[in-house]
């Protein structure tokens, strides 16, 4: 992967991750509210791909795969794309390259709009290390007030 981690788009694209959970959370659109909070070009330029599932798999698989504007892309596409976790992340890793990161950050998205429930039990049954990770988002929750 090309180094990213320094680049101020990466940073960018955090902010836009993280207001895309909190209008989730407020029950907002979270690509209305990721467009809101990007100044970067190369964020816009991506998050403008999001909703034109051609233009997010040619994003994923080109020269942009595997940098963080890119991931969050895939992911808001996925989870205004498809109504289910099980749909959003697969259609994430489907893409290829860079799936780990794309699969997190649309696990993120679809675990935030639909709960913990809403991931199917197949996935969950067979994590490994699944009560210390529990523990964990737990206690995360606890912190922050967010609901399972």
């Amino acid at each position: 992967m090309r180094r990213c981690h320094a680049d101020p788009a990466a940073g960018d694209a955090s902010a836009v991750l993280c207001a895309a959970l909190r209008a989730i959370a407020a029950g907002s659109d979270p690509v209305v509210a990721a467009r809101e909070t990007t100044q970067d070009t190369r964020v816009r330029a991506a998050l403008a791909d999001v909703g034109d599932e051609p233009q997010v798999a040619a994003r994923a698989a080109g020269r942009e795969s595997g940098v963080a504007w890119t991931a969050v892309a895939v992911a808001l596409h996925a989870v205004t794309a498809y109504a289910d976790f099980d749909g959003a992340v697969t259609f994430a890793i489907s893409l290829g390259r860079d799936t780990d990161t794309s699969g997190a950050v649309t696990g993120a998205l679809a675990g935030a709009r639909g709960g913990t429930r809403s991931i199917p039990s197949r996935w969950i049954d067979t994590l490994l290390e699944r009560d210390r990770i529990e523990r964990a988002a737990l206690a995360v929750a606890a912190r922050g007030g967010v609901a399972g």
